[in-house]
């Protein structure tokens, strides 16, 4: 299997501290890493969520999961802002906040809801088998 192929103008975009000197580039395990730390972090989240609905109910437990999240994901980008002002960072528009509403009530209550909702009943494995054969767009 050949490496992959770096377009010539690589370096001017990702910059000369990229390590670009050569047209080729090998991952070094950088692939079965980057699997690894998707696998184990994918699959603990279905062992944390059969844990977590022996206390919680499952949509409480999903709803309180994505709002932590997206408090954490947005202090984030609120420090980004401030740190680099010349980034071009700004605030979200009210069609992005009506968006992201939208998705924030349907992701916790359908997507993720629907796993946890499910692992009431079945194991975590199952779950997560089950999810993993789902096309994602």
């Amino acid at each position: 299997m050949a490496a992959p192929v770096v377009p010539d103008h690589a370096e001017a975009v990702l910059g000369e501290d990229a390590g670009m000197s050569g047209t080729s580039v090998t991952p070094r395990g950088g692939v079965a890493a980057a699997l690894t730390v998707v696998y184990i972090t994918w699959g603990s989240t279905f062992v944390a969520m059969r844990i977590a609905v022996r206390s919680l109910p499952p949509l409480t437990m999903s709803g309180v999961r994505f709002l932590a999240a997206g408090l954490l994901l947005y202090g984030w980008c609120l420090w980004q802002r401030h740190r680099r002002p010349e980034a071009g960072w700004r605030a979200p528009t009210r069609r992005e906040w009506r968006a992201s509403a939208i998705l924030g009530v349907a992701l916790p209550a359908a997507g993720t809801g629907g796993a946890a909702w499910a692992e009431q009943t079945i194991p975590a494995g199952t779950a997560a088998l089950l999810l993993a054969t789902v096309p994602s767009g």
